[in-house]
């Protein structure tokens, strides 16, 4: 699918699909009431979208690089199943790299990749093993953005977060290739105004900002797609459903849920102000769509029907 917003295209690549946990994508909410917002299979697992966007504006940006297929002997060990099963990973109707290329776009192409966050089904394609069984870069000529508080938590995660953070996605990023002198890797740093707060906003092209948001990790951010009065806002794990547009359906997966569901607030206060299109990640039925407040002041959902 690919969306415009002004001077921007946005390509919508999916990255198959998954399944987690029910109750960990709904953690505060009871199984009665999480099973009639979604239907669980018999191992109580709900599924997923593994989306990922390509941003088209004066360069290419891909945001998000889905689950992947890393190689991990470790996984079996530790999980009791090879990664594709363990999350069982359908991606029969194309991977990123296949459909980036349905797309009309190559690896080489792109100038940079960021992710939301470092979490596995987040950063799966930024890099392979090739034949010479050394893991590089998947795109080539690429930057790698890291937001600096989320590479500094994926370098050492909080224990009820290790199992999310799979090393070989990023850390090969920071020593690739420095025989040639190609710098994969940027680590964001924000300044500092002069009250001593941190500007969390890091704008890579006119139009095109990250804003680190944190809650579900430390160095979680989004991105906000501005031009020509039109607005959309790729919301990483902020907001990974429609059914999480609800503020208190929070995740067990975020490291400070009373962070998330204030940052939630303040986006989708935003967001239904100036009708920003919101794009999930995660989200099985629906690339994104809109929200507006209903006659109790509560947050509603209009799924986005346009695009080509």
């Amino acid at each position: 699918m690919k969306i415009k917003i002004g001077r921007f295209e946005i390509y919508s690549l999916m990255d198959g699909y998954f399944w987690l946990d029910g109750g960990r994508m709904f953690a505060d909410l009871p199984k009665l009431k999480w099973q009639t917002i979604c239907v669980p299979d018999d191992n109580n697992r709900i599924r997923l979208a593994a989306r990922c966007y390509l941003i088209k504006g004066r360069t290419l940006t891909l945001f998000d690089t889905g689950m992947g297929n890393p190689p991990d002997p470790k996984f079996p060990k530790f999980m009791g199943a090879s990664y594709l099963d363990f999350f069982g990973i359908n991606q029969n109707d194309g991977n990123l790299i296949i459909n980036l290329e349905k797309a009309g776009f190559a690896k080489e192409d792109l100038r940079f990749v960021t992710q939301s966050h470092l979490h596995l089904d987040h950063s799966g394609w930024n890099t392979y093993t090739n034949e010479e069984k050394k893991i590089v870069p998947v795109f080539p000529n690429a930057v790698y953005l890291m937001e600096d508080w989320e590479w500094r938590a994926g370098m050492n995660p909080h224990p009820r977060q290790k199992d999310s953070y799979l090393k070989e996605n990023f850390v090969p990023l920071e020593t690739a290739d420095l025989d040639n002198k190609l710098r994969y890797l940027w680590r964001v740093k924000h300044d500092i105004d002069k009250w001593g707060r941190t500007k969390n906003k890091f704008q890579l092209e006119p139009g095109l900002t990250f804003i680190r948001t944190g809650g579900h990790t430390d160095g979680h951010w989004v991105a906000l797609i501005e031009s020509e009065n039109k607005k959309a806002f790729l919301a990483g794990d902020l907001i990974p459903t429609h059914k999480h547009i609800v503020p208190g359906n929070l995740m067990s997966y975020d490291s400070d849920l009373n962070k998330v569901f204030g940052e939630k607030i303040k986006f989708l206060t935003k967001a239904c102000r100036e009708k920003w299109l919101i794009l999930f990640d995660h989200d099985p039925d629906f690339t994104g769509g809109y929200v507006a407040k209903n006659q109790k002041g509560h947050f509603e959902f209009h799924p986005f029907e346009g695009g080509a």
